[in-house]
């Protein structure tokens, strides 16, 4: 039996389900869109675990450390996602109190302090530890760190001088307030008249029985 004699139909059937609920087309925002990143580095991020007995210093992660900048407010902060699961392993602002210091003496290393590391959502007082592969990574990320902390001490300087301008505003208020009390004070006092012997004279007292 040849080929030709030999005849195979194939039916194909397409069967369509018309959605129930249309899901619209969402974009996740990373929180990242109001901010220039100005640094993008490879490192691996320590943490110094107080619970422990002794404490010791444990990775909390390795992946992409950045340095934002806010574009509005000009607010540094330090945001680090691990590899693959993304997920964020330090996360807080930089402020005029986080000093960076080198770690023993490392050019590739180093260590903080931050009251309010939000890596787990919730705010709390982080020791953290970085290290990156080369000096020259580590040069550029401690450079603009130190940006950072001087550009928070500017910002509160300048809040700090808008504050006692207030406060100075408010003493001339109050002054103002208490110069107007006295010239009121001043006009309704009454002065006792003067007798020809320049005695003052003194409202007579009833005599008594």
């Amino acid at each position: 039996m040849s080929d030709s004699e030999i005849t195979t139909e194939h039916q194909t059937s397409e069967i369509f389900f018309e959605p129930v609920v249309s899901l619209p087309i969402t974009t996740v925002s990373n929180s990242e869109e109001n901010e220039t990143c100005l640094l993008k580095e490879r490192a691996k991020l320590y943490r110094f675990d107080r619970a422990e007995d002794p404490p010791e210093w444990k990775e909390r992660g390795t992946g992409t450390v950045k340095i934002l900048k806010h574009n509005e407010t000009g607010q540094y902060r330090i945001l680090m996602r691990r590899d693959r699961t993304l997920k964020v392993c330090a996360n807080h602002s930089i402020n005029s109190s986080t000093e960076l210091r080198a770690n023993c003496g490392s050019d590739r290393a180093f260590v903080w302090q931050t009251l309010a590391d939000f890596a787990d959502e919730v705010p709390k007082p982080e020791s953290l530890g970085i290290r990156f592969p080369d000096a020259e990574g580590a040069k550029l990320f401690k450079k603009i760190f130190d940006e950072g902390r001087l550009q928070s001490s500017d910002d509160q300087d300048n809040e700090k001088e808008v504050c006692d301008s207030k406060d100075d505003v408010t003493n001339l208020r109050d002054k103002t307030c208490d110069e107007s009390k006295l010239s009121n004070a001043l006009k309704s006092l009454k002065v006792d008249p003067v007798n020809e012997s320049g005695d003052q004279q003194r409202p007579a007292v009833a005599a008594t029985n």
